[in-house]
């Protein structure tokens, strides 16, 4: 096992994720999968755990308003259904967050894995 992954990621569940990724339809599918990949793949205390948060926030510091809302949509059909109002509080959410991120930037440390 190599060091920070969990103990319980496989070579299998490594592929199962790769296959579901590369079938993803648009960015708010594939940010959630990868964010659920990641949660389960590495111990959150290792460098790799925190180098897949920085990519995280990356990504959404990369995402346009339409992805955004994307994710928003998606998001809240997950979680059952459909409420406007949760929906636009959570896309104020994303966009602050997104603001957050760009504002405070991203440390190119925090993306390598050493």
């Amino acid at each position: 096992m190599e060091k920070g992954l969990s103990k319980y990621w496989t070579p299998q569940a490594e592929e199962y994720y790769q296959r579901v990724i590369d079938s993803c339809k648009n960015f708010a599918e594939q940010g959630l999968i990868m964010l659920m990949r990641d949660l389960m793949k590495y111990d959150g205390r290792s460098k790799e755990g925190r180098r897949s948060r920085a990519k995280a926030r990356l990504r959404l510091a990369t995402a346009t308003d339409d992805d955004l809302a994307a994710m928003v949509v998606l998001e809240a059909m997950l979680a059952g259904p459909l409420n406007m109002d949760m929906m636009e509080g959570r896309l104020k959410d994303l966009e602050k967050a997104r603001a957050d991120i760009r504002q405070k930037g991203i440390k190119r440390s925090a993306l390598e894995c050493r």
